[in-house]
């Protein structure tokens, strides 16, 4: 069987944006799951993650303007 992505938890500090850039280096599709707040979709986003599980599609697809 050839892995083909990864399904990631986001945990606090431990999930970082360079571990999503590293995998995807590899040649891995990279999920992550969940990402509840919009602060964090934005950082996981600016990684060029593939794909969010969450509960609050609106916050993870559009980042609050300041």
């Amino acid at each position: 069987m050839v892995l083909f992505g990864v399904n990631m938890p986001v945990i606090s500090n431990q999930t970082r944006p360079e571990d999503v850039v590293y995998l995807q280096k590899n040649g891995l599709w990279v999920s992550l799951w969940f990402v509840q707040n919009e602060q964090k979709a934005w950082k996981y986003r600016t990684a060029h993650a593939d794909a969010f599980v969450t509960d609050h599609v609106s916050k993870a697809r559009h980042p609050r303007k300041e």
